[in-house]
């Protein structure tokens, strides 16, 4: 019986460290970008449109969720005022605009690619934020 525990705790963290877990975004999500910083005279909440609402949604749904109980914090630095809100879940972006966005309220991330990352940004410069915005 100790063996078959062993070995079941075993499986269970190769599972976990393998993040294996993923973002997922059930269909019908809606989503708003969020952006209120100091250092820039703009601030908006505002609603996705559907173009920009499939795109982020696009990019963001099947990505491997990185624990930072198993791999450690970036340090891009994060804020929920600076970020998308899909569904109830804000997926904050990076504000030193390295390809990374902290799921807030959780101890997970996501990476994006260079061209990921470009979108992204768009939505918000598109509306007059920046970045880098630390």
């Amino acid at each position: 019986m100790k063996r078959i525990g062993a070995l079941f705790l075993a499986v269970w963290m190769l599972f976990m460290l393998a993040g294996c877990s993923r973002v997922r975004i059930p269909s019908g999500a809606e989503g708003k970008v969020v952006y209120h910083y100091d250092g820039c005279e703009v601030s908006f909440s505002e609603e996705l449109t559907g173009e920009e609402l499939e795109t982020v949604i696009s990019i963001l749904d099947g990505k491997g969720r990185i624990s930072t109980l198993t791999y450690g914090m970036p340090s891009c630095g994060f804020s929920p005022e600076i970020g998308f809100v899909i569904d109830g879940t804000t997926y904050m972006m990076a504000r030193d605009t390295c390809e990374t966005l902290m799921i807030c309220g959780t101890f997970d991330y996501i990476d994006v690619s260079p061209e990921e990352q470009d979108i992204l940004e768009a939505v918000f410069t598109s509306r007059g934020g920046e970045f880098p915005c630390i």
